[in-house]
């Protein structure tokens, strides 16, 4: 079954066939019946309706190819084929998309908001976790040695060219009045640390490596050694778990802010604060040049940024779980603030818009390089495609045409040559 522009050019050849073929029947029927007025009527009729009928295929096909092997003002497509390209890119980027229909488009959009009115807050909460672990999983793929080699670059320049000591204060400062979750995180950090299996390994290893050093120097060491060993007094796995317990023990009570050494180290840091205010800075500036501009920074960049992807790779490490509170937060209150939705959709708009005046050209741009890749017969296929309907009605409607001129005309033939 023929559909779309074929069946309109089965249909159009099809009334050309059929007012061909009636014209052969009413030549033979006026040829035996030569004074009978209403074949002459249609015998005239249906000539006419012939011949614009095919004049309009000759004008249609005309356009495409040479009709008939026709030379002249034929294939008109192919032979202005530039300047049909040119016609369709100013069509397409003055008219179907115009900057002005795409800006009014853009215009139009609140991606934000309209996500954040869809949007449950439910929703908003899984999607911020699955948000986090695709951050923590990318931040995992990172490569710490070539990510640590550029930050010590820019670190080292940064302690070259910015004065320490105003930095430092501003730190502490920030330190000093976010002291207590600062400490409790970091003792979170190192609880988990001290309490892994590597910890006490290396516990175990500089206890054993310290007995053979006492082995070694002292005849008495090595034989009192060997009794307590020998009655199970001196036990080094024991010793390293003993010492790990009282580690874990002993920093699990840094968790109490009346804590003796918790209120030292504060002390301490008030004292630092107080000496950085003080006009005395240039010890400072010169450590700062003789020790931290030493530093390996990328080798302890590399250590931490690893140490870091460790914490990052486990969910359930307090690391991970702060990430992914803080950005579940920072969901929240987007989708709660209006304010920052508008000003996000405007950033959105304004940098859309920009984009479009900067770039439309290219909408035209690649509509002609497109066509240009076509061949002759592939253009003219593509225009068949898109006008080809209207062009086969123009053949139809030649053919009506040109039988209502003929009837009108035999008429008025007729009556004028009665007179």
């Amino acid at each position: 079954m023929l559909t779309g522009r074929r069946s309109y050019r089965f249909k159009a050849n099809l009334t050309l066939t059929g007012v061909f073929l009636l014209v052969l029947v009413s030549l033979v029927l006026q040829h035996h019946y030569p004074q009978v007025f209403f074949l002459q009527l249609l015998t005239f009729t249906l000539e006419a309706a012939l011949v614009g009928g095919l004049a309009d295929w000759f004008a249609v096909t005309a356009l495409f190819r040479r009709p008939l092997g026709w030379p002249f003002h034929t294939a008109l497509i192919p032979r202005n084929r530039a300047k049909v390209i040119e016609g369709i890119k100013h069509l397409v980027e003055e008219n179907l998309l115009s900057s002005e229909l795409i800006e009014a488009k853009i215009s139009e959009i609140h991606p934000t908001r309209q996500w954040a009115a869809a949007t449950p807050p439910e929703t908003v909460h899984h999607t911020a976790l699955a948000f986090s672990r695709t951050l923590r999983t990318r931040l995992r793929a990172f490569q710490p040695r070539a990510a640590a080699g550029s930050l010590a670059k820019r670190l080292t320049d940064y302690l070259a060219e910015t004065p320490l000591t105003p930095q430092i204060a501003s730190l502490l400062q920030t330190v000093w009045h976010n002291q207590s979750r600062s400490m409790n995180f970091a003792l979170t950090l190192l609880i988990r640390k001290v309490s892994a299996p590597d910890t006490k390994e290396g516990i175990k290893h500089y206890l054993n490596a310290h007995k053979e050093t006492e082995l070694a120097d002292s005849p008495l060491n090595r034989t009192l050694f060997r009794l307590l060993e020998s009655v199970d007094a001196l036990n080094l796995e024991d010793a390293a778990d003993a010492l790990q317990e009282q580690l874990c023990t002993s920093l699990h009570a840094l968790y109490n802010p009346a804590h003796p050494l918790r209120q030292l180290i504060d002390s301490s840091i008030q004292t630092l604060l107080d000496s950085l205010n003080s006009d005395d800075v240039n010890g400072l500036e010169q450590w700062k040049k003789e020790v931290l501009l030493s530093v390996p920074w990328e080798r302890i960049l590399a250590q931490t940024i690893a140490t870091l992807q460790q914490e990052l790779a486990l969910d359930e490490a307090p690391l991970s779980r702060w990430f992914d509170s803080q950005i579940a937060n920072l969901f929240k209150r987007f989708a709660e603030d209006g304010m920052v939705q508008q000003s996000l959709d405007h950033f959105i708009q304004t940098s859309l818009l920009r984009l479009a005046r900067t770039n439309h050209h290219w909408v035209g741009q690649i509509a002609r390089n497109t066509l240009e890749t076509f061949s002759n017969a592939d253009l003219n296929a593509f225009i068949e495609e898109k006008a080809g309907n209207d062009l086969q009605w123009i053949r139809i409607n030649g053919s009506l045409v040109g039988g209502l001129i003929g009837f009108a005309l035999f008429l008025i033939l007729h009556v004028v040559s009665n007179f």
